[in-house]
């Protein structure tokens, strides 16, 4: 199931230290309540929860602790997750570039925001 693969992204990630642990578990906790709240029929809460575990993806990028291929697939997982729940999504990512050592997002790295709208 999607969110099946979803989580289990998100575990592979977080072995590989590709996420850390507490951004982990906020978007396990939010996709797991999304997957509650659509058993119980309500679409608002579903759409809040994906926003949040969407957040959570965002700010890790922002902040270093999640890497920019392993956002993009869990970007991509929550996106499928979202559909299997009879949500549409619709992405905007934006890439800029870094600033070079000991400025801006690290060693020079493109900081990557990535905007998700469910529906």
């Amino acid at each position: 199931t999607a969110i099946a693969t979803l989580v289990r992204d998100l575990a592979t990630g977080q072995e590989a230290g590709n996420i850390d642990p507490a951004s982990q578990q906020n978007i396990t906790a939010a996709a797991e309540q999304a997957l509650a709240d659509n058993a119980n029929g309500d679409t608002n809460k579903v759409v809040n929860d994906l926003q949040q575990a969407q957040s959570a993806i965002g700010s890790g990028l922002q902040n270093g602790t999640i890497t920019t291929a392993e956002g993009a697939t869990l970007t991509h997982d929550l996106a499928v997750f979202a559909n299997s729940l009879g949500l549409s999504v619709s992405s905007t990512t934006t890439t800029q570039p870094g600033h070079g050592p000991g400025k801006g997002h690290g060693n020079g790295e493109a900081c990557v925001t990535t905007r998700s709208d469910y529906s």
